[in-house]
């Protein structure tokens, strides 16, 4: 959404159209392209833009969408035990 804590009631009711426009992919592309300022239209394209983003997202296979730490590096990891150790000088 917009960047304020409180952003107005126009801004979010442009929002809301936005992320419904959104599923009409030439509208959507014609009014993300337009230059308008106001609060209203901000939050249409703000609205295209959230919607756009999630359907990415949720594009993504499920190992992309996960936050996963693979600790790489650090002692946690264990080594294979056939393997010789490369790391060691």
């Amino acid at each position: 959404m917009e960047d304020n804590e409180n952003p107005s009631p126009e801004y979010i009711k442009g929002f809301n159209y936005g992320y419904i426009i959104a599923n009409i992919p030439g509208l959507a592309d014609q009014l993300s392209k337009n230059d308008a300022t106001s609060g209203k239209f901000l939050g249409v394209k703000h609205g295209i833009a959230q919607y756009q983003k999630e359907v990415e997202q949720n594009r993504k296979p499920d190992w992309l969408k996960k936050n996963i730490d693979l600790n790489i590096g650090k002692s946690t990891l264990q080594k294979d035990k056939g393997k010789p150790d490369l790391d060691k000088d």
